[in-house]
């Protein structure tokens, strides 16, 4: 033990623990980069980084060489024991969203993976800006992960607030190990204002299930939206609800409720995805043929995708002709069939009796034919 005296030894080890100090910050770094690398994201340059005794932490991350996208830090807590944390602030990403999906500044689109050790995630602040067809898109959100022998468990807050779209949600959302996960929304608020939708005083829920990718991993929605108003140009509906059911690739969405401007016109519509199609029933419905044919005639130019909504001189005459001498109180004009071109149906009806009219052709296209 007589090296032990030897003054170089002492030396040797201030050497190793100068050697050390220095090292600790690049093998930081470079675990910290494999990290990232394994979420999609080449780091491009790191402004600082601190070690301590309460762990580490990089500042100042560019995630592109741009520098569009940016984390301000990520910590990492120093624990004896698990578990383990991670924890980022300021997450600014950019990005575009359109036909051909999501793109982000610095990611390459692999799906994130995080290591076995990172037990809690902690995002105390993130924002995405999107430019897409509609214009750009700012999302913002605080999240926290806790993994568990059972999976992971996520409670979020996912919330926007711009001119044309605002929205405040909240998330809670259960992945278990058999890949399995469920996810359960509030929406708090949710407004639209553009030149062609406006929607507002709207909150609801919505739920979305997946189950292992071993069984059926498709997706399932179930969500209901209430809304005060609904406006599409000339077209608005009042205290409309909307309501979201079913698989990804074959969902039903129902909405319903009454025009704005004249009440005793009830509104409603019933979409479905099947084999890549829309199926449509739409239908408006009011007390007198001549109250049904002003509304579908003035709201027409807001409904485009509908190019045979309207009742023309010849419906009316076909209708009369097959309710003539009957005292009907409720006509129900229906749209039914694919998106492209549906059938157009007038039902007329009372207590006693009820009588459903085809009507042949588009309006819209047989006005041009004869104009032309």
């Amino acid at each position: 033990m007589r090296f032990l005296s030897r003054p170089w030894f002492f030396c040797a080890l201030a050497l190793i623990a100068v050697a050390g100090w220095f090292a600790v910050p690049y093998w930081s770094v470079y675990q910290m980069k494999r990290m990232m690398a394994a979420q999609g994201f080449q780091v491009s340059s790191i402004g600082k980084t601190r070690i301590g005794l309460s762990g580490a932490e990089f500042l100042d991350i560019k995630l592109d060489p741009d520098g569009f996208s940016t984390i301000g830090s990520l910590r990492i807590p120093i624990s004896p024991l698990p578990p383990y944390a991670v924890v980022l602030k300021d997450v600014l990403l950019t990005g575009d969203l359109g036909p051909e999906g999501l793109t982000v500044d610095g990611w390459n689109g692999q799906p994130l993976r995080f290591p076995g050790w990172v037990k809690t995630l902690i995002l105390e602040y993130g924002r995405i800006d999107l430019m897409t067809d509609a214009g750009s898109i700012r999302i913002e959100s605080r999240m926290q992960m806790v993994e568990s022998t059972a999976g992971r468990h996520i409670d979020a807050a996912v919330y926007g607030n711009q001119n044309q779209l605002t929205f405040d949600t909240r998330w809670s959302t259960d992945w278990k190990r058999d890949g399995s996960w469920l996810a359960k929304g509030e929406i708090g608020a949710f407004r639209v204002r553009t030149d062609a939708l406006d929607i507002a005083r709207s909150s609801g829920t919505l739920d979305i299930v997946s189950g292992s990718p071993r069984t059926d991993n498709r997706p399932t929605f179930k969500g209901k939206l209430t809304a005060g108003l609904v406006s599409s140009g000339p077209a608005s509906l009042r205290e409309g609800t909307l309501t979201l059911d079913g698989p990804v690739d074959s969902y039903l969405i129902a909405l319903r409720g009454r025009a704005t401007h004249t009440p005793d016109i009830a509104l409603s519509l019933k979409a479905q995805r099947r084999d890549g199609r829309f199926l449509v029933n739409a239908s408006s419905r009011a007390p007198t043929l001549d109250a049904l044919r002003a509304y579908l005639n003035e709201t027409r130019p807001a409904a485009a995708v509908f190019k045979n909504i309207a009742l023309s001189d010849k419906d009316i005459e076909t209708v009369r002709k097959a309710t003539h001498g009957k005292n009907y109180n409720s006509f129900i004009f229906s749209l039914k069939g694919e998106m492209a071109s549906p059938s157009r149906v007038l039902t007329a009806s009372n207590k006693k009796d009820k009588k459903a009219i085809t009507l042949s052709g588009s309006p819209a296209l047989k006005e041009k034919k004869n104009g032309s």
